[in-house]
């Protein structure tokens, strides 16, 4: 099946206070999609973690959003794989409420081994026919690395650079996978926007995992606005643990 659609209506729990589709609602919409078309193929999360010892796990996103669902929508969120780049594997999403088109978005993962946590190399996926490569629909948003250390250290980015806070890692924000999951970072890019996110909106982020969370853990997270753009990076300790940036809507 070269791409799957996952047809959700927007209840009063994925809706924020702008009375609009929470920023974190895209990511979880993106992990249930394909997490879903998976399962359609015979290897969903639990047949490739028990039988295959192997998972996946998103490393990078890029989004643009045009508009933010509202509360009662019914979304369709399609998603397809677009192929490998060296040992990641490629993934798209689009959003659409009426065939409107309201997100976009491209994605990297990678499989590894649940225990071990070792990067495994895409050949040794059980079926590659399970993710067959959408002809013709390359990723929406290209996904471009980002530099992490701008916002930390003795020569960063720039003197204003704000140590916005520090987000202690609870138990509900772990995952299946044993860390906090990648939605809930975007919710940090609202909580810990510079001077507060009332009267603001993102028109795109761009995030990087770069290292896993887990419970009880403190993120310290810096962040730095200037115009319409924010850079964020947060670390455990002295561990980069994400790096981001978000363009602000007009």
């Amino acid at each position: 099946m070269e791409n799957y659609i996952l047809p959700v209506r927007l209840t009063s729990f994925d809706i924020g206070a702008t009375r609009k589709m929470k920023y974190s609602m895209i990511l979880r919409l993106l992990q249930e999609a394909a997490g879903r078309q998976l399962e359609e193929a015979g290897l969903g999360y639990t047949v490739l973690r028990e039988e295959h010892k192997m998972v996946f796990l998103l490393v990078a996103v890029a989004a643009r959003i045009h508009r933010l669902p509202v509360y009662g929508e019914t979304v369709e969120a399609e998603t397809w794989f677009c192929g490998l780049e060296g040992a990641k594997f490629t993934r798209g999403l689009r959003i659409r409420v009426n065939g409107e088109v309201c997100v976009e978005l491209g994605s990297h993962w990678v499989l590894t081994n649940p225990d071990s946590h070792r990067i495994l190399r895409p050949a040794v996926f059980p079926d590659s026919k399970a993710m067959p490569v959408k002809p013709n629909d390359p990723l929406p948003v290209p996904v471009e690395k980002q530099r992490p250390g701008l916002l930390f250290g003795e020569h960063t980015v720039a003197p204003c650079v704000r140590c916005a806070g520090k987000r202690v890692a609870r138990y509900s924000d772990i995952d299946s996978n044993g860390h906090v999951n990648n939605a809930v970072y975007v919710d940090m890019l609202c909580d810990f926007f510079p001077d507060g996110f009332d009267g603001h909106a993102f028109s795109s982020f761009n995030i990087d995992f770069l290292g896993e969370v887990k419970e009880k853990e403190t993120i310290g997270i810096r962040a730095h606005h200037k115009d319409n753009c924010v850079l964020y990076e947060g670390r455990v300790d002295e561990r980069p643990c994400f790096v981001a940036s978000a363009t602000l809507a007009d």
